[in-house]
């Protein structure tokens, strides 16, 4: 049986989008297939990270002529130096980085050029795998081959996203109780957002469109990742007495509980490779609200209310108010997402990606 190494990001990713993907592919392709997967347990900026990423392990693969390598992302900087054989790819997307963040030090402004230029390579590859057709399109835009690019989504598990059958108001009130948030708060509606606060995900957005909203709380999940953002949409918040409260991390049944109890899922995000948040939320029958994008069009499939201007934050509220307002409407969306989910159904994809780690010539 051929041994797969598997390269993957720090593990404080391990629960961000990019992480989720590779984590639940591997967890089911290891119950067939033999996988060493590597995560990182370190600071993502130490030296001994770089250092083991970029030059120690691309090293030592050099002289696994026989084995397959799968590289997640930025793992795909040790093809510019290295003659490493037998690589599948993982390209989530292909991003403005000053939609990370604007304020970019002379060190970062230099490793972005670099993965930039990474892009070139990838011809080299075997196989590139990305999660949609939106990005597969880009890459061929940079002229790589299109008949090496496969297309295989994210995945969400339905033993774990789904509706809980436990009174909404019961299930709310244990989680305002674990994670303290007042109990004037328990009759108002949730508006949710999950994961991170860069510049494409565009939270201020939202803070923005919350002004006129008394009868509403919400709730952010996720690590902030730019922490510069996170102070400025807390002294946005702290400035407009919003009603706002913002987590760094919830384990996945709290996750699954908070979409569950959210009344709207909120998306305005400028730019994402895939986009996993809107469909984790539509599992769990929560209505989403998202950006007009290519990208979200092919993840959502019409199943939520759409942002044309996701900048806008009066169309925002306005979208707010009528799913809030509308139950027909929200109906009928969560409806839709039945149709929606048969593409992220666990058993095909995980298909696609053993047959694609079984065709892989390692002659």
């Amino acid at each position: 049986m051929r041994d797969i190494s598997w390269l993957n990001w720090p593990i404080e990713y391990k629960k961000s989008g990019i992480g989720k993907y590779s984590s639940v592919y591997i967890d089911e392709l290891k119950k067939t297939i033999k996988i060493h997967d590597i995560w990182f347990k370190m600071n993502p900026n130490s030296i001994r990270r770089i250092l083991l990423q970029f030059l120690i392990i691309p090293l030592r693969l050099m002289f696994k002529k026989t084995d397959i390598k799968v590289f997640s992302d930025e793992w795909r900087l040790p093809i510019l130096l290295y003659p490493i054989k037998n690589i599948i790819c993982i390209i989530h997307d292909i991003r403005n980085y000053d939609l990370t963040t604007k304020k970019q030090s002379p060190l970062q402004r230099i490793y972005f050029k670099i993965i930039k230029s990474s892009f070139k390579r990838l011809n080299k590859v075997q196989k590139i795998i990305t999660p949609s057709e939106f990005t597969k399109n880009s890459l061929i835009s940079l002229w790589i081959d299109g008949k090496k690019i496969g297309v295989i989504p994210n995945i969400i598990d339905k033993n774990i996203y789904h509706p809980l059958h436990i009174e909404k108001s019961m299930l709310k009130k244990q989680l305002f109780d674990k994670y303290s948030l007042w109990e004037a708060n328990l009759k108002k509606k949730i508006l949710l957002n999950v994961w991170s606060e860069e510049d494409r995900k565009n939270i201020i957005t939202i803070l923005k469109a919350l002004k006129d909203f008394d009868n509403c709380i919400f709730i952010k999940i996720g690590k902030a990742i730019i922490g510069e953002n996170r102070k400025k949409h807390l002294d946005f918040v702290k400035k407009n007495r919003l009603n706002c409260v913002f987590i760094d991390e919830v384990n996945e049944w709290d996750l699954v509980s908070f979409y569950n109890v959210a009344d709207i899922f909120i998306f305005p995000s400028l730019f994402e490779g895939f986009g996993r948040p809107p469909i984790e939320a539509q599992a769990c029958w929560c209505p989403v609200i998202a950006s007009k994008k290519w990208w979200l069009k092919e993840v959502v499939d019409g199943s939520c209310i759409i942002l044309n201007n996701p900048l806008d934050e009066k169309e925002i509220a306005k979208k707010i108010k009528l799913c809030i307002i509308n139950d027909k409407l929200r109906q009928d969306i969560i409806k839709k997402w039945y149709h929606n989910a048969r593409r992220f159904v666990l058993d095909n994809n995980v298909w696609k990606w053993g047959k694609i780690l079984q065709e892989i010539n390692t002659d």
